[in-house]
This record gives structure tokens, C-alpha cells and sequence, in this order.
């Protein structure tokens, strides 16, 4: 197949959609993005779609996109939230991710699933490879897998993404962990950070690129991890984030993530991405070429 000639993607006016949807665009790319909750980024040049992924009918939509592949980036993502409203995680998790991967599957179209490193119980000791056996602690994690096993079951042209840690920008300033990090060192407010939750970051842009080295390249369908090349904690990161853009780290404490019953919780989840990488050729940045790569991304206001 040769390169797609109509993306879709969803969730494209959040962070991690708004970054491949900008990327996507700047090299060419015909994109229809949707959103829902976050208003759409009327600066980027796609084509909008207001699609509500908990409404079947809203889904049903889609069919009238003349996409040939699909970045699925569209989810309910808290860990908390989903939690408190399973039914609803549920629906726009499983039962959508169903709906769409049926649609592209009758238009024959690739499809890019972005699921997440909470796939996995962080139990190993040790970076986790595409092979490990997940087994999520959360029921979020445990909604993300049965979306992977929807996709799996329904395309044979998919590509599943499992995504660490996710740092960049979103329209001109800070998003995701970075945006409160940001704010609280701005404000000189102190700053509780984990010391036992271990991940590897990666740059927004980098799964943006990600996406279109796939798009382009093609490697063999299947599960890839998308990460930093580096295994830190919160309180790690927050350290040198502080450092790259003149924030005192004075304020930066240490703290434990805890478990149900109080105990410290097993939060070790970095990812090997070494198989896409050999796949693809794709070196992924370390955190802080990433923090410094986002200075020429910022607005003045930040």
C-alpha cells in the first residue's frame, strides 16, 4: 500500500492527537480530526469533526470520512476517572475502539491504536519488551488492553502504540504533567514528587514522528513500545525540567506513591522501545534534549 492519501484522527484536539495532527499537516498530509470536550485548534489546517465517543450514532459518523488510516487516539484516559465512571470507560474505551476499528476495517484502511505503559503492573524489575505479559493494576490499564485485543481481533493492518510517560506542548504552551509541573514552579509553590513511580519519558513530537515514519515506512504490523530511552522518577524529572527553564528546585520534595493499604505501590513501568527503533531507524530523544527542544514551542505568556 502506498502512503495513506486521507488520515483520520481522533482525539485530535488533545495533547497527543494535536501534536500528530499538526505534525501530519506540515508534511502534507490530508487529516480529518475529531474532537469532543477540547475545543478544536482552528490554527491547525485539517479538517474538523465533532464526534461524542460515548454516542454510537456519533461513532457511526466516521463512515462518512473518506480516510484509508486511522490514528486512535481518542480515550478516557484518568486512571481516577475511570474508576469512578466504569460504564462509561467502557463504552468510549472498548465499545467505541470496536466501532472504529470496524469501520476501518470495512474501508480497508490501516489503523494506529495509541494504547499505554499502564498496561503493565510495574512488577518486573526491568524494562518491559512488546512480549512481556501485561497485566494491568487499574481498571483504565485494564480498559486500554481490551481495546488492544479489539483492534487485534478486528484489522489485521493495525499497529498498536503503547505510549510512556508523555511530556511537549500543546498550542503554544505546556501540557500534561509539564502544565501543572510549569505552573507550580512558576508560582513558587511547592512540589511533591514521586520518587518510586519509574517511567521512560518520551517527547510528544517523537510519537508524532512515530506515527509518520510508520505511516510512510510501514514496518510489520503488530505492537510497538513508544518511549524515551531513559528509566526516571517524577521527582527526577521535575529536577531537571526546573533546571532547563530556570525554575529554583527548592520547592521540589520527595514522596512515595502508596497503595491501597498504604504501603509504597510497585509504579516501575519503563518501556523498551528498542523494536521500533530497529524497525524504523527511530532514535527516541532523552528527556533533556526533549525539555530543550520545547523552548522554540512556547508563547511568550509561558
Amino acid at each position: 500500500m502506498d502512503k495513506p492519501k486521507h488520515v483520520l484522527i481522533t482525539g485530535a484536539s488533545g495533547f497527543v492527537g494535536w501534536n500528530i495532527a499538526r505534525h501530519l499537516a506540515q508534511l502534507g498530509y490530508p487529516v480529518t480530526g475529531t474532537y469532543n470536550s477540547s475545543a478544536p485548534d482552528r490554527f491547525l489546517s485539517i479538517d474538523w469533526l465533532h464526534i461524542d465517543l460515548a454516542d454510537p450514532a456519533s461513532v457511526a459518523a466516521l463512515r462518512e470520512v473518506p480516510f484509508d488510516a486511522v490514528v486512535h487516539c481518542a480515550a478516557m484516559p484518568g486512571v481516577k476517572q475511570c474508576a469512578e465512571h466504569p460504564k462509561l470507560a467502557e463504552r468510549i474505551n472498548i465499545q467505541a475502539t470496536r466501532e472504529i476499528a470496524e469501520i476501518a476495517a470495512h474501508r480497508k484502511a490501516r489503523c494506529i491504536y495509541t494504547s499505554t505503559d499502564l498496561v503493565f503492573d510495574g512488577r518486573k524489575g526491568g524494562s518491559y519488551a512488546e512480549s512481556d505479559t501485561p497485566h494491568p493494576p487499574t481498571f483504565y490499564g485494564s480498559t486500554k488492553l481490551q481495546g488492544e485485543e479489539v483492534v487485534r481481533a478486528t484489522l489485521d493492518e493495525h499497529y498498536i502504540f503503547r505510549l510512556a510517560l508523555v511530556y511537549g506542548t500543546k498550542e503554544g504552551a505546556f501540557a500534561g504533567f509539564l502544565k501543572w509541573t510549569h505552573e507550580a514552579l512558576k508560582a513558587h509553590q511547592p512540589l511533591s514528587l514521586f520518587t518510586n513511580q519509574y517511567r521512560s519519558p518520551v517527547a510528544a513530537s517523537d510519537i508524532a514522528e512515530a506515527v509518520a515514519r510508520t505511516l510512510e515506512q510501514r514496518p510489520p504490523f503488530g505492537t510497538y513500545h513508544i518511549a524515551g530511552p531513559e528509566r526516571l522518577n517524577r521527582y527526577e524529572i521535575g529536577r531537571l525540567f526546573a533546571r532547563i527553564f530556570g525554575h529554583p528546585q527548592t520547592g521540589i520534595r520527595e514522596s512515595l506513591v502508596r497503595g491501597p493499604s498504604g504501603e509504597p505501590a510497585a509504579d516501575d513501568i519503563p518501556l523498551n522501545a528498542d523494536t521500533f527503533r530497529d524497525e524504523t531507524g527511530m532514535n527516541f530523544k532523552e528527556v533533556i534534549s526533549g525539555f530543550e527542544s520545547l523552548e522554540g514551542e512556547l508563547s511568550e505568556s509561558d
